[in-house]
């Protein structure tokens, strides 16, 4: 039952036209927080379950959803990605190679390819303190952001760097392997995976 009819139910003996709107007008004041916590049989949708469930929350619940997980919605998301940023968490694996991947990755476009290598300068020349990124610049429509989405991840005693590669060429990726089985082992199993390789770079799932 709602405030709205709860409190028309109780002063029901001495309800006038003008205290039903003046009591719908105050009420009215609890809808928000009443379609947040309200059953609604017909959907089968119990209480505050959309309020915990990231694929039924409703849109203005979701900075607060966020929050929960330890998470803030970056200004300017739409509906469907500040879901997905809700789903992925990054700041629960903040500093780890997914998280790296995954902040880059939101910040692309086309198949969001993130090419990346632990230990090692972009030159590849190696290095215990460094990692560094590659995306495809017809993939990359800010790499300002990207470069921004580092300093935001990757811990303070890492060292990044960071690079938009114009693409990959046959002739580079399959330089040094012996066969197919080596590429698939070394890139992916998926020839998106080999296509879109820089040697010595892994391609992020």
């Amino acid at each position: 039952m709602t405030i709205l009819d709860d409190w028309l139910d109780q002063l029901q003996p001495w309800l006038t036209p003008d205290l039903v709107d003046y009591v719908t007008a105050i009420a009215g004041m609890w809808a928000q927080a009443e379609a947040y916590y309200l059953d609604v049989p017909e959907t089968g949708v119990v209480g505050w379950a959309p309020l915990w469930d990231v694929t039924i929350a409703p849109s203005g619940g979701l900075p607060w959803l966020a929050q929960v997980v330890g998470e803030r919605l970056p200004s300017g998301l739409s509906d469907a990605d500040q879901r997905q940023w809700i789903t992925l968490s990054p700041s629960q694996d903040r500093g780890s190679p997914l998280a790296i991947v995954n902040a880059v990755k939101r910040l692309l476009t086309g198949t969001q390819t993130v090419q990346f290598r632990e230990r090692s300068h972009l030159d590849g020349s190696h290095d215990d303190d460094t990692i560094s990124v590659l995306t495809y610049a017809a993939e990359t429509p800010n790499p300002a952001a990207i470069r921004q989405a580092l300093r935001r991840t990757v811990p303070a005693d890492i060292v990044w760097e960071y690079d938009v590669s114009p693409g990959a060429t046959w002739s580079g990726v399959q330089e040094g392997m012996d066969d197919w089985t080596e590429l698939q082992d070394t890139y992916g199993p998926a020839w998106q995976n080999v296509a879109g390789a820089t040697p010595g770079f892994i391609v992020a799932p």
